[in-house]
């Protein structure tokens, strides 16, 4: 984690003060390994303590909880960003900006107790048991559910704001300011209610669960709407009604933080203990390949037939690959 946040704190450093395609592109890669360094590896350490604490049970409960308050942060943070950027007139000066809470964050994570470093294990039975999560499709399954919907989310969400972007454009209000500064507004404004809503979402993610009374029923729900708001912002913004699209993006905001705390509760219960680490990582890992796979087919829908298009067949792949990863 330590070294996670370091990579970030560099990479954003790198973003402030370089302009050279080829300095970025290796901050670029320093961020990415922020992502597969912290992966993963502070879920096993919040499931470690609870494991301590004889908490295990919680386990919805208590990641809903400390995810909401990273999305109350980043509610917070969409409103400074707006207010950076107005003010300085420069987007670069966001990433100098968040060189401050990293560096907290920094020290924080160095004074961890040891305790939550987790059990010491053989090398040998650590490797088996990370090679059984393959052998086993009761733990591959979920772990392929979870990264297709994160892969699926990640590429539908990029879409908003570009859709922000025309809709902040085409908005009757400050027109005294410059179309930077008019999306600035209406993107932060979007993005803190956006985060406030998930921030509650993912506290009550426990809720949903026992409402369900099975985690399957609950992730099974979530992803089908989930779908279908896809789809549907898809089908709203090719009918020129982009107000009801940008709400239903902004759902799947929602839905992915109501589902995020459930399915790693579903997989920690599946995966060995000592390599859950390890497991995490993997969802990750998948999730980022799923992404990378998709952005690319869905760019090239967009530019061929519009956004609305690409978002209906996101939406349309989505319904069917989960026909296939359905839980139960």
């Amino acid at each position: 984690m330590v070294a996670s946040m370091s990579s970030y704190i560099v990479a954003f450093l790198t973003f402030y003060t370089s302009s050279n395609y080829v300095v970025l592109s290796i901050a670029m890669v320093l961020l990415a390994l922020g992502d597969t360094f912290r992966s993963g590896t502070h879920k096993a350490m919040i499931y470690e303590y609870l494991r301590l604490k004889d908490m295990y049970d919680l386990k919805v409960e208590y990641y809903g909880a400390t995810r909401s308050f990273s999305q109350l942060g980043s509610a917070f943070n969409a409103i400074l960003s707006a207010i950076v950027v107005i003010l300085t007139e420069d987007y670069r000066k966001v990433f100098l900006f968040a060189l401050i809470p990293y560096s907290i964050n920094l020290l924080n994570l160095a004074t961890y107790p040891k305790e939550l470093e987790g059990r010491k294990s053989g090398g040998r039975k650590t490797v088996r048991e990370f090679a059984s999560i393959f052998k086993s499709w009761e733990v591959l399954k979920p772990i392929m559910n979870s990264a297709m919907f994160d892969g699926f989310y990640k590429t539908a969400k990029e879409y908003l704001q570009p859709v922000l972007k025309n809709l902040a454009l085409s908005l009757p209000i400050f027109l005294y300011m410059s179309g930077r500064d008019r999306t600035a507004i209406v993107v932060g404004i979007v993005y803190f209610f956006v985060y406030m809503m998930t921030s509650r979402a993912s506290r009550n993610a426990g809720k949903i669960v026992k409402r369900a009374k099975k985690t399957e029923s609950a992730a099974n729900l979530i992803f089908l709407v989930a779908a279908l708001s896809i789809a549907f912002s898809g089908v709203f913004l090719n009918l020129k009604l982009s107000v009801i699209s940008v709400l239903l993006l902004m759902g799947i905001y929602v839905f992915q933080n109501m589902r995020k705390p459930v399915m790693v509760a579903y997989i920690s219960s599946k995966a060995p203990s000592t390599a859950l680490t390890s497991t995490l990582s993997v969802e990750s890992q998948l999730k980022t390949f799923f992404t990378a796979s998709a952005i690319p087919l869905i760019g090239w829908i967009a530019d061929l037939t519009g956004i609305g298009t690409a978002l209906l067949a996101l939406g349309g792949m989505m319904l069917i690959f989960h026909l296939f990863l359905k839980l139960g």
